[in-house]
């Protein structure tokens, strides 16, 4: 017999399942399915979304089992209990959420997995969803961003830059105000980015408040954006600067978080360890399943990245660079380029 606590901890588990099905719902029915063969892209994106839903849930739900088996073995929990009671005796013990994040956290080098992840998160791919949801009129921005956080950013953006192609490419809006990012977005991405250079910093009390402070803010831009992108320009800051912040700042957190890594896998300098922190990142990467689907995240989302800017800006080395140093670091310095472009082709076109 369940007690009120089990079932509490069961109903949660299926309503966060319940939640990714009617966030997958919701963006799915609200695609223009219609448009699907009009560019050959459509099913690049497709096939992406799927590749990286099931990559990473294959070691998510390894995170469940691996989580379930360890309780079990440490607990030596009763057989004569069915199985639906174990199960929930065990959520009620732990605390998984916290327990797989923090074990993608713990240590240099997971870390410089984990950052990557978060830096493009809560910096270039927040701004980019704003901006572009608005340019091409797509609806519920916020549940591309909570898919993002509850399955995997690698499933949120495929699903997005899908979402961008079935959209038409409609002509871009040119208005002025379209050059600026309201108080908003910018406040919000930047305290963000505040909670990712905390985390390495914070203690059993502190990291779930701060990772889940994060989380909120990213969703807090994009359940005011509006489809006419007309702002007022006081208070708010033109694109392109605010893509040079987020670029110098991520840029700084990753080299920091780079050369801590590095000295936490040798003793000697930087440019001769290198090779033993290659080593350690990749035997990391499989260290723990919870580790392996937000490594994989990261690089699923830099593959998809450098596609969809290969397809949106041309061939070039520039985006390549992110699988070097992390489609954070990349993303806002190419988005400032392009916003400059934009403002330039407004200017001549209105002269």
């Amino acid at each position: 017999m369940l007690d009120k606590q089990e079932v509490v901890v069961l109903c949660i588990l299926v309503s966060y399942i319940l939640l990714i099905v009617a966030l997958f719902v919701l963006i799915l029915q609200s695609l223009p399915w219609s448009r699907l063969n009009s560019s050959r892209f459509s099913y690049l994106f497709l096939f992406l979304t799927a590749c990286s839903f099931a990559h990473t849930w294959y070691y998510m739900l390894g995170v469940f089992t691996t989580s379930y088996m360890e309780y079990e073995s440490r607990v030596e929990g009763d057989p004569a209990r069915s199985l639906l009671k174990r199960i929930a005796v065990w959520l009620v013990d732990t605390s998984l959420f916290e327990e797989a994040w923090s074990k993608a956290c713990s240590g240099a080098v997971n870390w410089w997995w984990s950052e990557q992840i978060c830096t493009y998160t809560a910096g270039p791919w927040t701004v980019f969803l704003f901006i572009q949801g608005q340019r091409y009129k797509i609806k519920h921005l916020w549940a591309y961003m909570l898919l993002g956080q509850l399955v995997a950013i690698s499933v949120g953006s495929n699903l997005f830059y899908l979402a961008i192609i079935l959209s038409g490419w409609q002509s871009r809006t040119t208005k002025s105000a379209s050059f600026y990012a309201p108080p908003v977005l910018s406040i919000s991405v930047l305290l963000s980015l505040i909670t990712v250079a905390n985390s390495p910093f914070t203690n059993a009390d502190s990291f779930l408040p701060n990772l889940l402070l994060m989380h909120i803010l990213l969703l807090v831009p994009l359940m005011f954006a509006n489809h006419g992108g007309e702002y007022s320009i006081r208070l708010s800051v033109p694109y392109r600067s605010l893509h040079i912040v987020l670029f110098s700042f991520i840029l700084v957190l990753r080299v920091k978080t780079t050369l801590a890594a590095i000295r936490s896998t040798s003793d000697s300098s930087p440019l001769h360890g290198f090779i033993p922190f290659f080593k350690s990142a990749a035997t990391v990467l499989h260290s723990h399943p919870a580790q392996a689907s937000l490594g994989w995240d990261v690089i699923w989302t830099s593959m998809s990245f450098v596609f969809w800017t290969v397809l949106h800006q041309g061939v070039s080395l520039a985006p390549f660079s992110a699988f070097f140093v992390s489609a954070g670091v990349v993303a806002p310095w190419l988005a400032a380029s392009e916003a400059e472009l934009d403002q330039m082709q407004y200017v001549i076109k209105h002269e």
